[in-house]
């Protein structure tokens, strides 16, 4: 009950806060991702931050606006790729890149630039987050990436191979040649298997190599300063509650870790059980990370996570396993919670590869 409460009370802090400065919180671009055949409508004032009454799109023919709502209907065969537009609001431009993935890619892909401002000559660093929502197996897959103008000029390309079977976020970066004019860009990213692609971009900006110093500090920069001075307040005010609210839950830790041994060991579901201890697994690491809890209880936490998901494979191993579809959904299952677990250091490499030898053992027996 305290730990709802505590959420709630996060969720009210962050919305009046949105709810404040959403007046100022207006878009500068428009950024929108969608599949081959999808069809909605969507609020144009949830897109552009305000309400305009005059309002017009152009560069995306699947795209229309009427009373206020922007109307999508992407065909079957639309193709693949980013489409550049402009949208027209009360005399404003907003620059626009649709991004249009094959309805049947095994991949939904998103990036998180480290800084949305690169100098010239620059690097421009990001995280690639490749979430696999389709099974292929281990297979091969063609990433590239390309850095365009807002015309959709083309600036330059890169491509390269991996190898993925589970879903992972690639840590990468491409260098911004210092030819490249200042203003807004866009890096498109794209995921290729056997002809599928998976879209995304992002726009950054490429900023000249100068300091800017400025001449004047108007009623509007001070009231922004305002709001970023509350916003900062309430969010140290936040975080020290969820400091002191994720000590508290962490004193439970091993209480919920026995009880999720307890409820494993009536209904025997290692895949149940072992994404409990994941999500667990996570919590603990982000209280360590922010502070909320030693290095010493931090390992002896580690230490009985890792004790647990050695019996649960244990167990698992020696029981008696499920028949037919099911099972070899149960296994599928249980081998990408494993997974996770031997990345988040839950279970020692040995184990995860005796467990996960297991699994592939068993599902090659339903398979053939």
């Amino acid at each position: 009950m305290k730990q709802k409460t505590f959420l709630f009370s996060i969720f009210t802090v962050l919305l009046t806060i949105a709810t404040f400065t959403s007046v100022f919180a207006q878009a500068t671009e428009v950024k929108l991702s969608f599949s081959q055949g999808d069809e909605k409508e969507i609020v144009l004032e949830n897109i552009l931050g305000f309400y305009s009454i005059n309002t017009e799109i152009s560069g995306a023919d699947f795209l229309s606006i009427e009373d206020g709502m922007l109307l999508v209907n992407v065909p079957l065969l639309q193709k693949a790729g980013p489409y550049f537009g402009i949208i027209l609001a009360d005399g404003k431009e907003i620059p626009l890149v649709v991004d249009i993935s094959d309805k049947d890619s095994p991949f939904e892909i998103e990036v998180t630039l480290q800084n949305g401002e690169i100098a010239m000559g620059k690097d421009i660093n990001f995280f690639l987050d490749i979430k696999v929502v389709k099974p292929i197996g281990r297979a091969s897959v063609s990433i590239s990436y390309e850095v365009k103008d807002l015309q959709g000029n083309s600036i330059l390309k890169e491509q390269k191979e991996k190898t993925i079977e589970f879903s992972e976020i690639v840590i990468d970066n491409i260098g911004i040649p210092s030819f490249v004019e200042p203003g807004k860009h866009v890096l498109i990213t794209k995921v290729d298997y056997q002809g599928k692609l998976a879209v995304t971009s992002e726009f950054f900006e490429v900023k000249e190599n100068k300091v800017v110093i400025p001449t004047s500090f108007s009623s509007t920069n001070k009231l922004f300063f305002i709001l970023i001075i509350i916003a900062i307040i309430a969010l140290l005010f936040t975080l020290l509650y969820f400091k002191r609210s994720l000590d508290l839950i962490i004193k439970q830790h091993p209480r919920k870790l026995t009880q999720i041994y307890a409820e494993f060991t009536k209904t025997k579901e290692a895949s149940a059980a072992l994404e409990k201890i994941n999500r667990l697994s996570e919590l603990l690491d982000r209280a360590y990370k922010i502070g909320a809890i030693d290095k010493k209880n931090f390992a002896k936490l580690r230490s009985r996570i890792t004790r647990l998901v050695g019996k649960v494979e244990t167990r698992f191993a020696r029981g008696k396993k499920p028949k037919g579809k099911i099972g070899i959904k149960d296994l599928r299952r249980e081998l990408i919670l494993i997974d996770k677990a031997y990345r988040l250091g839950s279970i020692k490499k040995s184990r995860y590869e005796r467990a996960k030898k297991r699994i592939l053992r068993a599902l090659a027996e339903y398979e053939f």
